[in-house]
């Protein structure tokens, strides 16, 4: 039997073939790993400016918060329908975050310039890496603002009548020596103002006519942490 010379052929793949492939595959995993990377980097930021910038949001809570200032009246606390709640933390976290980085580069810069502004004849001791740090870190520390918990109370379809709760809150305030001040009235809305030295607030209580008892009081009131 005759067999071809041909049949005994073998294709052989070039070298620079190969090496094109490697590079092809090669470029293919970089690419990859890359997009991957710049995606997860993405991903990243985003999470990190929706948690600093974005307006913190009050929590509903089922009971009133242990921070509530012990002196503030209440009108009936059983009859209590909504309560949320925005603690200062919450309320400082973006602002103060974003403050680190900035403390950390300008503190060290004025106080060289202080110190060049007073020349080497200054009585203020030398600058050092401990004073530096000491500094650097109180500046961190310090916070840019005075932040104060929110806690907003509601009351529903309460049985007594809108001026009688208007008036149980101004003289239950004035026993506790706040300060009051009255917004406005009208006949389907009452609202007032109200201070002491460490807590302010507003009540507006609101009552849709030719309907029996109230219909809604709010109360906001901040107070420090």
């Amino acid at each position: 039997m005759y067999l071809s010379g041909h049949d005994d052929e073998r294709v052989t793949i070039q070298e620079p073939a190969l090496n094109e492939i490697k590079k092809s595959r090669s470029c293919f995993r970089r690419t990859c790993c890359s997009g991957c990377g710049c995606l997860t980097i993405f991903l990243i930021a985003a999470a990190a400016g929706i948690w600093l910038f974005v307006p913190p949001e009050p929590k509903k809570l089922t009971t009133l918060p242990d921070t509530l200032p012990d002196d503030l009246p209440l009108y009936k606390r059983d009859a209590i329908t909504g309560v949320t709640y925005l603690s200062a933390d919450r309320k400082k976290r973006g602002p103060e975050t974003v403050a680190i980085l900035p403390k950390i580069i300008i503190t060290p810069l004025i106080m060289g310039l202080d110190r060049f502004k007073e020349g080497s004849a200054s009585t203020t001791p030398r600058l050092t890496p401990a004073s530096l740090w000491n500094a650097t870190r109180d500046a961190v520390k310090t916070p840019l603002a005075t932040y104060r918990h929110t806690v907003v109370i509601t009351w529903n379809a309460l049985g007594a009548e809108p001026h009688f709760i208007d008036e149980w809150y101004q003289n239950e305030f004035k026993k506790q020596h706040f300060e009051i001040e009255r917004a406005f009235t009208s006949s389907t809305a009452r609202s007032m103002r109200f201070r002491n030295a460490t807590t302010t607030g507003t009540i507006f209580i609101d009552d849709a006519p030719g309907t029996a008892g109230t219909d809604r009081v709010v109360m906001d009131v901040e107070y420090p942490s």
